[in-house]
């Protein structure tokens, strides 16, 4: 009987602690707003979404070279960059060379206003100078709903 007691305790107390984490451990999608996916066709375009809304830009890419995106101009007091990587866009085969993927990075809007986001690709043992293309958006972020259409 004492054993079930104890067991009953640590379970409650392990569901009472999980509600205390602290918000910021935590940085899950909002379900209620919208996701914008930006890819490499929207180069120079405008968009309008709402702070809290999730920027996912996809670029092709090719690490196989060396060759990859390199984030120029992001300012980090209205994004923060919540993912990014590199996503395959055919089966993977370890056995061939130069796959063609894509580059992604998940980017949250923090505050209002209207800023730009500007990307360079370029070999990392050259920089930025010797970038072969590059690639910018426009983002103007709101918290009025009415106002992103």
């Amino acid at each position: 009987m004492q054993t079930r007691l104890t067991s009953y305790m640590f379970l409650f107390l392990l569901s009472a602690s999980m509600m205390l984490v602290p918000a910021s451990w935590v940085d899950p999608l909002p379900i209620d707003k919208n996701n914008l996916t930006i890819n490499g066709e929207s180069d120079c375009s405008e968009y309008n979404i709402l702070v809290g809304d999730v920027i996912n830009i996809e670029l092709p890419s090719n690490p196989s070279t060396r060759y990859a995106w390199y984030l120029d101009v992001l300012d980090k007091e209205y994004f923060k960059i919540i993912g990014e990587g590199y996503r395959t866009t055919e089966p993977f085969d370890p056995t061939m060379t130069g796959q063609r993927s894509k580059q992604y990075w998940m980017i949250r809007a923090l505050k209002t206003g209207k800023k730009s986001i500007h990307m360079l690709y370029y070999g990392s043992w050259d920089g930025e100078r010797t970038a072969i293309k590059q690639f910018g958006v426009g983002i103007s972020m709101t918290d009025l709903p009415h106002l992103t259409e």
